[in-house]
């Protein structure tokens, strides 16, 4: 199992370059499909419009001005990170990788 994480998917050159248009690609449906099973994918991003046209049909919509959404987004975290880790070696426990993840997406 694959945890693959884009952290700031908006920082990943201007609303319609090149480079962003590429990489959107990545999240369309067919290409999405040729994933291998086990592999999941957690994006943050602020909801650009080429973003959020892009994502909508697979977003969870996280507003961080709501604590109950600040703590569901904690609790999917570990949960994810237990899921990707289970049985796996780690210098850092699943709690404080799940927490890490958590405060660098504040």
């Amino acid at each position: 199992k694959y945890l693959i994480i884009f952290d700031a998917l908006d920082e990943c050159g201007l609303e319609g370059s090149e480079t962003r248009r590429d990489l959107l690609q990545l999240f369309q449906q067919q290409s999405l499909a040729k994933f291998p099973p086990g592999v999941k994918l957690f994006v943050t991003a602020r909801p650009e419009n080429d973003i959020a046209r892009t994502l909508i049909a697979f977003s969870y919509k996280i507003e961080k001005t709501d604590s109950s959404h600040l703590e569901d987004l904690r609790k999917y975290i570990l949960f994810s990170v237990e899921d990707v880790f289970k049985g796996v070696a780690t210098t850092m426990s699943i709690e404080q990788t799940a927490n890490l993840i958590y405060e660098k997406s504040e």
